[in-house]
């Protein structure tokens, strides 16, 4: 499928993993009424899943309790319609286009180790200066996905595998592309970590959050490719459904 950028020449970059700051079709316009459509999608899909869910325990069919994690991972993945929307559907841009590009594994694994290890400093202080006030940066979600091992799978997907696929498409190859193209570099990495930090709706884990998010703009800024996100993404969500699993399960103190 064509890219639907010709004027723009993209067709003789795509293969030269070095454009900067590549220009796309859709514009803040377009990320208002994406952020719109997933909003309403959520709260149908979400009210859905949420009465399938208490008719299935009120008959007290098996797998029942699973059915909130269940739940989740497909609220989660729906993130992904709006992107298709307007992406593709609207535009009939490739995924390229989005940022799904090859990348150099030396920069960019080099880049995810140095800014994995500056998100869990930031992770850590900002525990830590709760914990002073009793408080915590997130909520124990485990119990929602029916608790042992299959929950820890479900879980695992939802947030290791389903979340920084379609996250990192909406908030970095979406969103944070119109934000660039619209006020620049430095303002768009600021917009990005506000909005991924609001949307994510947990007060006390905004910051961390809106630190992650610029980060992982300044991460696809600096490969040209989605992945490096993507996969930065997945290893923090992964060693978090662990390390909360850990706590539950008495292995580790909280």
């Amino acid at each position: 499928m064509r890219s639907g950028l010709p004027e723009l020449g993209w067709e003789q970059h795509t293969d030269e993993n070095t454009l900067e700051a590549a220009r796309v079709p859709w514009d803040m316009r377009d990320v208002g009424l994406a952020t719109v459509t997933f909003g309403l999608i959520f709260v149908i899909a979400g009210a859905v899943l949420a009465l399938t869910r208490t008719v299935g325990q009120g008959f007290g069919l098996t797998g029942a309790r699973y059915a909130g994690g269940v739940a989740l991972l497909l609220l989660e993945a729906s993130l992904i319609v709006p992107v298709w929307l307007f992406v593709r559907r609207k535009y009939g841009c490739g995924w390229d286009v989005l940022g799904f590009r090859p990348f150099d594994p030396l920069i960019g694994c080099s880049l995810i180790v140095g800014l994995l290890f500056v998100s869990f400093a930031v992770n850590a202080v900002w525990a830590g200066l709760l914990s002073l006030f009793d408080m915590q940066v997130q909520p124990n979600i485990l119990p929602v996905f029916g608790g042992g091992a299959v929950g820890l799978l479900i879980a695992w997907l939802a947030a290791g595998i389903v979340a920084p696929l379609v996250e990192e498409s909406f908030f970095r190859g979406f969103a944070f592309s119109a934000f660039r193209q619209r006020f620049g570099f430095r303002k768009a990495v600021l917009l990005n970590g506000l909005f991924f930090g609001l949307v994510h709706f947990t007060p006390t884990a905004f910051v961390p959050l809106f630190v992650l998010g610029v980060l992982l703009c300044v991460l696809y800024q600096a490969t040209n490719s989605l992945w490096p996100p993507i996969l930065m993404h997945g290893v923090m969500n992964t060693l978090a459904v662990l390390a909360a699993y850990a706590v539950e399960q008495g292995l580790m103190p909280g």
